[in-house]
């Protein structure tokens, strides 16, 4: 995804986060961009395709 900025004013743009950064975990949930900021934690999650499908077959079956 382009153009994904921090939400806090006067930081600028998100950058996707390397693989090697992340856990397995992270890298089934979805692609994950951290604020390059210095001293902002700021990240986000965009979920993965399989996340979505599981999502909403428990959100189906919870009918």
């Amino acid at each position: 995804m382009d153009n994904l900025k921090c939400p806090y004013e006067n930081h600028g743009q998100l950058e996707k986060r390397p693989l090697k950064r992340q856990t397995y975990e992270q890298m089934y949930c979805g692609d994950w961009y951290d604020c390059t900021y210095p001293g902002c934690n700021y990240s986000l999650l965009i979920p993965s395709e399989e996340i979505l499908k599981l999502y909403a077959r428990e959100a189906k079956a919870s009918e």
